[in-house]
């Protein structure tokens, strides 16, 4: 039936296709081009402001009806007049045309596919293909502007010579349209409302009048709704009126206004970013996948009026291009050996304020014992140590060429290859080194000594590759490349955009946060390919749903694919709106919460692993450990003596890396000197009887209100068989919980975590 379904889909889509494109072009054909771009823009605008899920065109959208537009010839006399019913026809034409577009992209590359792993490998063509069409803009403004800055200052002498403006120049002109377009959009946008509210307000003045004048049905229909009802309505007549010159603008006006003192500059800014309609440009544009010189070229240029229809792609292509011009001069290589200096720099930079205690050494050398016995220097970008956690990080400034985000394999394959896996090599190296040596040294370039790193010291290594390219699904889903032979590692990196690693910083509550997330995200690109595919476009999608859902499928085996949702409207509130208070926190009960803080300021070396054990942790048992020391302090405080309890998490019989417990001491301050040693002997104890892999020690003095707890401890190996210790659980201990004898797959897991057997420890 589903097959049935695809295949009448690919054999009426593309007449289906070509009809709408044809509508479209005919639509947009006998009017003026630049006055049509400013009506579709300041809708489009106005729709995003109000973060509905119907917003009026999207940027691909527009993006695509200029590229039509500079394929086009027109006719001066074409002044036509804007109708509503024809701007209305415009949005359901383009909506239809990009879904099917969509569908028929995924389905015109499988439907002659021979195996499964070539199917796969179409599918994430296409949808590398679809999201070049359709997806736009990895940064904001303030982002792209102190990166332009750090990239281009040293180079403004050439870019002055070989574009005629200097890169603050081009930053200054960009911020006097986007101040010129937020003073007049406030205006047209007052100007409406007051002028509707007036105007209703003399409607309901006058209702006996009108009612004599009109039909009584007539009369019902326009006074049945609110008063704010008819103020909507209102305003939509009243846009026609008010728009006009909203964006649209002329070199020598906009220089007046706006106080331009350096008119040439500001001249051939605009001419270098500008598409000029009438000049036959995109001439084999048509589709949104296809070449589309607006992506260059951001401002519409019709004779002497310009209007730019999305500032942010604007904003996004002035590096890229200056970059383009800079390819064919000899300043390219030393323009990319500081892009990448630039890079390592910022990287540092956010992670050390992401992990404010950490210790980092950038730009390292060490020594390699390779195979053959051959010593070799090589180069780390920078090492960060943070608790018991070591962080080995290498940048890379590489390009993310357009026929690879298109799906391009050879090209693709080589960006991979040069900004992903070369950086998981050079880092992975550096793992093993530290792994091999008992005392692993690192140099600088003039070979002193800058740190040593004794591995056994720390508990975990991760690996992690900041680019200055957003690869979306390609960093989210590098696992499925690894599949299509375009990446050759059996594991993987955590790879980000600089602009993602600074937006996560932003949104980071507390240290231990991020290095939680890491662990989650790690999970997810090293998952067995027999589990569900998760499956995201985009890291900051991830992260959000981090701060949400935990990021926890680790048994979502009965499933063929989870869809993390697109977070792109909760992260351009906060930044648009400026108004911290919208900013996503995690999802984590306070008094956990406060625990979790504490132990962080106690900072007993490797809590940190303490802290990822109990974000593991489900809601049930979170609840239960705070329900079970609010329990043990009222027992204190009415005895004035030490009491104790534990949860536990069974483990796995078949796996002597699982279970963990948390015992819990409740006293009074001064029983300090003894309790510590009790809660240590007490769960070592315990730890053996239950023969779990973990287990966390906590204590609470009640008569200390500054802390929610006092003392936390952390004990983690395989448990082997010690007679000393069979002895001391038998004289000191109750039984240990144990496993049903059967135990069925549905039914619900004996250590009491509320889900089913098979999805809790049934899974070998």
């Amino acid at each position: 039936m589903v097959k049935k379904f695809f295949e009448e889909l690919n054999k009426n889509t593309p007449r289906e296709l070509e009809n709408l494109f044809l509508e479209i072009d005919e639509l947009i054909t006998d009017i003026n081009p630049i006055n049509l771009m400013e009506y579709l823009s300041v809708i489009s605008i106005f729709s995003e402001e109000n973060y509905s899920d119907s917003n009026f065109l999207q940027i691909s959208q527009l993006e695509y009806i200029c590229g039509l537009m500079l394929k086009k010839k027109y006719n001066e006399n074409n002044n036509n007049k804007i109708a509503p019913k024809r701007i209305q026809k415009i949005q359901d034409c383009i909506n239809k045309f990009f879904t099917l577009w969509t569908l028929s992209d995924y389905y015109r590359r499988i439907d002659k596919t021979k195996s499964n792993k070539e199917n796969e490998k179409n599918i994430m063509i296409s949808s590398l293909s679809i999201n070049y069409g359709i997806v736009r803009g990895d940064a904001f403004g303030d982002q792209i502007i102190n990166q332009m800055v750090g990239l281009f200052e040293k180079y403004d002498e050439w870019i002055m010579k070989n574009e005629g403006f200097t890169i603050r120049e081009a930053i200054l002109f960009f911020e006097k349209i986007k101040e010129r377009y937020e003073r007049l959009l406030n205006k047209c946008r007052n100007n409406i409302i007051n002028s509707s509210e007036d105007m209703v307000n003399e409607l309901i003045n006058n209702k006996d009048n009108i009612k004599n004048n009109l039909p009584l049905s007539i009369f019902k229909k326009i006074f049945k709704g609110k008063k704010k009802n008819l103020v909507q309505s209102s305003a939509a007549f009243l846009f026609d009126c008010t728009y006009k010159g909203t964006l649209t603008f002329t070199i020598e006006s906009f220089c007046e206004e706006e106080d331009i003192t350096n008119v040439e500059s500001f001249r051939k800014f605009i001419d270098r970013f500008s598409s000029e309609i009438n000049k036959d440009l995109n001439k084999k544009f048509k589709y949104p996948s296809d070449n589309n010189i607006i992506r260059e070229r951001p401002i519409m240029r019709y004779n002497d009026k310009y209007v730019v229809s999305n500032l942010s792609s604007l904003i996004s292509t002035i590096q890229y291009e200056i970059e383009n011009d800079m390819k064919k001069n000899k300043i390219w290589d030393k323009y990319q050996k500081n892009k990448g200096d630039y890079l390592e720099n910022r990287t540092k930079v956010i992670l050390e304020q992401i992990l404010p205690s950490s210790k980092s050494y950038e730009s390292l050398l060490y020594d390699f014992v390779e195979n053959t016995g051959e010593v070799r220097r090589c180069e780390l970008d920078l090492l960060l140590v943070y608790d018991n956690k070591i962080f080995l990080v290498e940048s890379k400034s590489g390009l993310f060429h357009t026929p690879a985000r298109r799906g391009a394999l050879k090209k693709l394959e080589n960006n991979i290859k040069e900004n992903i896996e070369y950086a998981f090599e050079q880092a992975s190296r550096a793992k093993q080194y530290i792994n091999d040596n008992e005392e692993a040294i690192f140099y600088d370039e003039n070979g002193n000594k800058v740190v040593e790193i004794r591995g056994s010291d720390y508990s975990e290594v991760f690996i992690i590759n900041t680019t200055m390219e957003n690869f979306g699904e390609v960093a989210t889903s590098i696992n499925k490349f690894k599949q299509m032979g375009l990446y050759n590692n059996d594991e993987y990196p955590w790879s980000v955009n600089i602009n993602d690693l600074d937006i996560i910083k932003d949104f980071i509550e507390y240290p231990f946060q991020f290095i939680h997330y890491i662990h989650r995200r790690l999970k997810i690109n090293n998952r067995s390919n027999e589990i569900a595919e998760i499956k995201c476009n985009d890291e900051l999608d991830l992260f959000i749903h981090y701060l949400q859902n935990n990021l926890y499928y680790d048994d979502c085996e009965e499933y063929n694919l989870v869809m993390i949702p697109d977070s792109s409207e909760i992260i351009n509130e906060y930044y648009l709106s400026k108004n911290k208070d919208l900013i996503i926190k995690q999802n984590i009960d306070n008094d956990f919460k406060r625990i979790l803080i504490d132990i962080e300021k106690l900072n007993t070396f490797g809590y940190t692993d303490i802290i990822v054990s109990l974000l593991e942790l489900d809601g049930f048992t979170r609840n239960e450990i705070i329900d079970n020391l609010k329990l043990q302090m009222e027992r204190t405080k009415v005895d004035k003596k030490i009491h104790d309890v534990t949860s536990i998490v069974l483990n796995n019989p078949n796996d002597k890396r699982t279970g963990i417990g948390v015992t819990i001491f409740t006293a009074l301050s001064s029983m300090r000197a003894d309790v510590g040693k009790r809660l240590e002997g007490y769960c070592r104890l315990k730890k053996y009887q239950q023969k779990s892999y973990e287990w966390i020690g906590i204590c609470k003095f009640i008569d200390d209100p500054l802390w929610s707890i006092n003392e936390v401890m952390y004990f983690k190996w395989e448990e082997e068989q010690n007679l000393h210790y069979d002895k001391l659980v038998e004289e000191n201990l109750t039984k240990p919980l144990t496993w049903a004898n059967k135990v069925g797959r549905n039914d619900m897991c004996p250590c009491g975590s509320g889900i089913k057997f098979k999805k809790c420890h049934g899974k070998n």
